[in-house]
């Protein structure tokens, strides 16, 4: 099936990329004492995770939901990581089950829930700390985990306090998480992280087996990954510690597309706009972020300049003004590249504009479809019961 044959819109995972993806990752800590998790959040689709699940470790989760989804998906050896700043007492006894690692978001959630997690385990289980290392790199503060009065773990300096000062209330814990950055290709600002860490909590790093590094940064084809090597490295040799890093964006973003279907062309105050049967709830980081995700078919000194628009009423439903070498008509299929993270799990429906229906395309270059969305979807979230009519409720 070619793209042109697919429904319209259609969310694209391509094995291919995905593959390649991971390989940079592992290959990045080939000869280590490291892992490799997948960070669910990012694109939580079955055919996703268990495409990366054949070459990671395991699996980085936030929510009992996504905790279920990774240990229902994991196979032979792989761990089940879990963090969350919002660890519900109600979710403790099944989360304690399903998971491997739990890194606690705080020293409080720690004493609270850590003999819970003991209770219901038939097993050891590795228990963590949060740490929040103080050392902002991101700019925007909404997708900053080190911004100011922050959520996420522990503030070193107050772990360095506590360490000294109440070692009983950390004696359990085995290791760390230290999740800094987002969308970053400079690994010099995770060494740097860690020596900051090296400063404030040495005797943290030497009583503990494990260190989680977190996400938050890519690699392509000419990232310097010499920074994260010597981190790795470092924690091995002077602190013994066995390094994970969990990877999400960076996995799944350059891996899947949408392809829409232009349905109008219009005028407005003398600029063209074309409307797409897509829309920014579907890549919502387009609207959170302003920024205008690639399009393959656009060109960048194309004659004809185009306002790409979303379907739904919402004004501000624009992706963003694009140039093409032609003319576009009503029909043709465009794609947006490289929105792989964060789109389709965030995905709406909102005016009742339906999801896209999701396509794997195979090594051999063959789109399978995955799953079609219907009326039936958007019914029952909306409180619809199966098989009852909307008349039998008024």
């Amino acid at each position: 099936m070619a793209t042109n044959d697919c429904h319209s819109p259609a969310f694209i995972v391509d094995i291919l990329d995905l593959n390649d993806a991971v390989s940079r990752f592992l290959i990045a800590v080939e000869g280590l004492n490291s892992k490799v998790l997948y960070a669910v959040k990012a694109c939580s689709l079955a055919s996703v995770v268990e495409q990366v699940g054949l070459g990671v470790n395991g699996f980085a989760t936030s929510s009992l939901f996504e905790a279920r989804l990774a240990r229902g998906l994991a196979h032979g050896d792989q761990t089940v990581h879990f963090t969350s700043p919002g660890l519900s007492d109600m979710a403790t006894s099944e989360i304690a089950t399903l998971c491997d690692y739990v890194a606690f978001n705080s020293v409080e959630q720690l004493r609270r829930a850590g003999p819970n997690f003991s209770l219901e385990r038939k097993e050891p289980f590795a228990v963590g700390l949060r740490v929040n290392p103080q050392m902002s790199f991101v700019e925007d503060p909404k997708f900053d985990p080190c911004r100011p009065s922050s959520k996420l773990g522990v503030p070193i300096e107050f772990l360095a306090e506590q360490w000294k000062k109440d070692e009983a209330a950390v004696s359990n814990v085995s290791g760390l998480l230290i999740h800094s950055n987002s969308e970053s290709e400079d690994w010099s600002q995770l060494e740097a992280v860690v020596g900051k860490c090296e400063g404030l909590i040495p005797d943290a790093l030497h009583a503990c087996e494990w260190i989680n590094l977190g996400g938050g940064y890519i690699i392509e084809g000419t990232t310097d990954i010499t920074p994260l090597r010597s981190v790795i490295q470092r924690l091995n040799e002077r602190y013994g510690l066995t390094v994970f890093i969990e990877p999400g964006f960076g996995i799944v973003n350059n891996s899947c597309d949408i392809v829409t279907s232009v349905v109008d062309i219009l005028r407005s105050d003398g600029q063209a706009v074309a409307v797409v049967d897509t829309s920014v709830n579907h890549v919502p980081e387009v609207f959170e972020y302003q920024y205008s995700p690639a399009v393959a078919e656009a060109s960048e000194h194309g004659e004809w300049t185009y306002v790409l628009a979303g379907c739904t009423c919402l004004p501000g439903d624009v992706f963003g003004e694009y140039r093409f070498d032609r003319e576009l008509r009503v029909g043709e299929r465009l794609t947006f590249k490289f929105v792989g993270a964060y789109s389709f799990v965030k995905a709406h429906m909102f005016n009742g504009i339906n999801l896209p229906t999701v396509y794997v395309r195979l090594p051999s270059g063959e789109l399978v479809m995955e799953r079609e969305f219907t009326y039936e979807d958007y019914a029952s979230r909306m409180g619809v019961k199966k098989d009852e009519s909307l008349r039998e409720r008024v």
